[in-house]
């Protein structure tokens, strides 16, 4: 059962994450209606850039024999494990929320898209050179979080900076990251020494923390500008076939899965408004 629950289609997880993020709305609002007087409504949609800490790929079975791993245990020719090592680099950020004022703090429901990561790095394979063997391939992250948000300027007159009020918060929920194939190139080698591994994807628990700025416009539109640093979970690489191009010939190999861990800040502007 819990092989079957791993081995999920992307359209299951996405649908996944919809429907987790659909019955929070409903529970979310539920429990709303019955709070104190002093609450409201709002919608933010907000847009930015998140980038990526440097990420490190390895075997997530470093012994496996069956299927082989693709690094192993071994070091590297810089004396490190081998892996893939390198960044996702940028993307732009898209996301929405909804979300319940409460006297002091403001709790909210909100879907983050992320398209655009590029990994690029490099392995470190032995017998050949370490500034020959580029790795590249892209990813997609998806995330669904709760947030709690502390609004600085309602808990203590120290933090009343005239129209602008700051704030500090925290968020957890589910993740869902896809990467496609990867691309180890081998220019020492030959022009067309290549290995390729398969795709893959990864689903958990992320979360996060921000801080920032919100400046009302007027009664109900504000502005809002944050950051935020999101521990995003992991990507996986699938079990499967690994296509090895040497000089014209092509092997192609069954290989074990590899991960690597996300971790990204990002700068998310935002328009808020309260209904």
């Amino acid at each position: 059962m819990i092989k079957k629950f791993l081995n999920f289609n992307p359209m299951c997880s996405l649908s996944r994450i919809i429907s987790v993020f659909l019955v929070s709305v409903s529970i979310f609002f539920l429990a709303a209606s019955v709070s104190a007087a002093e609450t409201g409504p709002y919608g933010r949609f907000g847009t930015g850039l998140s980038i990526s800490e440097d990420a490190t790929f390895y075997d997530k079975s470093p012994a496996s024999t069956d299927p082989p791993a693709l690094f192993g245990e071994a070091a590297g020719e810089d004396g490190r494990r081998i892996g893939a090592r390198g960044d996702f680099g940028e993307s732009v950020l898209i996301e929405g929320g909804i979300g319940w004022q409460f006297d002091w703090f403001h709790s909210e429901l909100n879907l983050s898209y992320r398209p655009g990561f590029e990994f690029s790095g490099d392995a470190n394979f032995l017998n050949v050179p370490l500034d020959q063997q580029p790795v590249d391939a892209d990813m997609t992250s998806l995330t669904a979080m709760v947030a709690c948000i502390a609004d600085l300027d309602r808990i203590s007159p120290m933090f009343q900076w005239g129209p602008v009020c700051p704030f500090i918060g925290v968020s957890a929920g589910f993740g869902y990251n896809r990467i496609d194939r990867m691309v180890f190139r081998f220019p020492s080698i030959s022009d067309d020494a290549v290995t390729i591994t398969p795709d893959g994807d990864w689903s958990g628990f992320v979360y996060g923390v921000t801080g920032g700025l919100e400046y009302p416009v007027d009664n109900r539109l504000s502005v809002e500008l944050a950051y935020r640093y999101c521990d995003a979970g992991k990507i996986e690489t699938s079990t499967g076939t690994a296509r090895i191009i040497r000089s014209g010939n092509t092997l192609d190999l069954t290989i074990a899965p590899t991960e690597a861990e996300i971790s990204l800040h990002e700068i998310v502007l935002s328009l808020v408004y309260s209904f």
